[in-house]
C-alpha cells in the first residue's frame, strides 16, 4: 500500500490529460504536472493512469484530488479525497 499525508494523498499517482488523453504524473502539492515516457512513447488513457494507480494502491478518489489539487490548489475541498466516491466523482 502506497504511503499517504494526513489528508490521504500519495506522493505523486497517474492522470490522463483530458486534451490529449495523455498519460502524465501528478506530485503532491505541486501545481501542473510531468510528462511520462516510456522509452520515446507517451503512455494514453484514462484505463492506463487507473491501471498504474492501482498497482500502486492509488484509488480514483486519491487520483482525481491530486489532479485537482495540481490545477486549482491544494487548500481547496477538490483536492480531498474524503469529497470524492470510489469512483473519483465530486460528492461535496
Amino acid at each position: 500500500m502506497v504511503e499517504v499525508d494526513e489528508k490521504g494523498l500519495p506522493e505523486y499517482c497517474f492522470v490522463a490529460l483530458k486534451t490529449t488523453n495523455e498519460v502524465v504524473m501528478v506530485h503532491r502539492y505541486e501545481m501542473g504536472y510531468s510528462p511520462t515516457r516510456e522509452g520515446n512513447q507517451p503512455w494514453y488513457g484514462e484505463a492506463t493512469a487507473d491501471a498504474a494507480n492501482e498497482k500502486r494502491g492509488i484509488t480514483k478518489a486519491q487520483a482525481r484530488a491530486m489532479e485537482m489539487g495540481s490545477m486549482v490548489g491544494w487548500d481547496f475541498p477538490a483536492a480531498n479525497p474524503n469529497n470524492y466516491d470510489e469512483n473519483g466523482n465530486f460528492i461535496k
